[in-house]
């Protein structure tokens, strides 16, 4: 699946391949309450404005969001969040499921950010972000959903071969038995095309180093399965009548999370929803940060 997309890639256009260096952001963890503290990185901007919060997708980590929060850091404060069992954020014996993440990132947003910000999430954090808004209105002023998990649950082909989001996760998942082994492994996943500091960061962050020097994914088994097999077919449809603000779809030119049909049924859902679409795959936030950036910041405005 990595090879086929990134033969593909060729023919994606616009900024595809193109990425800006990324300045450090300020970490940090903050208690989200429920026993649960999830990682932040905060890349400051200017006083005043609305911050935006940016959540990943199942198996990524805060990095993910990296470029795309370099080219808005001018315009707003950006804080990408690593959610449970990702990243550095606590890993739980459960409570993998839609409601427990956006409670957690309810309870990060009352300690780092009282007013309205605005929300993104990919894939998984796709799905995340709209029951975040559904449960707190008014803590939401917009959405930007980029290539999220339908809100009625994978699709049809998905969920008939679920070995197909399986064998798409399994090149990220190790364990990679030393350092050079997890090094080498950068190379197959599609995203993390440029090999510089970045992917670096992406990749490093959702690994952690075992005594006898191996290296295993911080999102344990068998949480995964558990995310792609249920969480994420939640059907979460008749709560999105609770969504104030304005909402932005973005969709990559190249996507297996929606069917044709599927946006229609979006559109149904939200009323006034906007549909953008990126040049790239899934992972374009990653792979293509420039066109991501400036498909965003119309919605960002209102």
């Amino acid at each position: 699946m990595h090879a086929w997309t990134r033969l593909a890639a060729r023919t994606f256009g616009g900024a595809f391949g193109r990425v800006p260096a990324v300045p450090e952001p300020e970490r940090g963890r903050t208690d989200a309450g429920g026993g649960i503290e999830l990682s932040w990185l905060r890349w400051p901007g200017p006083a005043g404005a609305r911050p935006l919060v940016l959540l990943h997708g199942l198996n990524n980590n805060a990095w993910a969001w990296a470029r795309v929060a370099t080219l808005m850091r001018a315009e707003r404060t950006v804080v990408a969040v690593s959610l449970r069992g990702h990243g550095r954020s606590t890993v739980p014996d459960g409570g993998w499921d839609l409601a427990s993440m956006a409670g957690d990132v309810l309870g990060l947003l009352d300690a780092i950010a009282p007013g309205p910000v605005d929300l993104g999430g990919h894939s998984m954090g796709g799905k995340v972000a709209p029951r975040v808004a559904a449960e707190a209105p008014g803590r939401v002023a917009s959405l930007s959903l980029a290539d999220p998990v339908p809100p009625s649950g994978f699709n049809p082909l998905l969920r008939a071969f679920p070995a197909l989001v399986d064998a798409a996760l399994r090149p990220e998942r190790g364990p990679f038995p030393d350092r050079d082994a997890l090094l080498a492994a950068m190379a197959v996943p599609v995203y993390l095309r440029c090999g510089d500091a970045t992917d670096l960061r992406v990749w490093e962050e959702s690994f952690v180093r075992e005594p006898d020097g191996s290296y295993r994914h911080t999102l344990p088994e068998p949480a995964p399965r558990a995310l792609a097999r249920r969480a994420l077919n939640e059907d979460i449809t008749p709560m999105l009548a609770a969504v104030a603000c304005p909402v932005l779809l973005l969709r990559p030119s190249l996507s297996v999370a929606f069917l044709p049909w599927e946006t229609a049924a979006m559109r149904r859902a939200i009323r006034g929803l906007a549909v953008r679409t990126v040049p790239g795959d899934h992972t374009f936030i990653h792979t293509n940060p420039f066109d991501t950036a400036a498909a965003m910041r119309p919605v960002l405005e209102q």
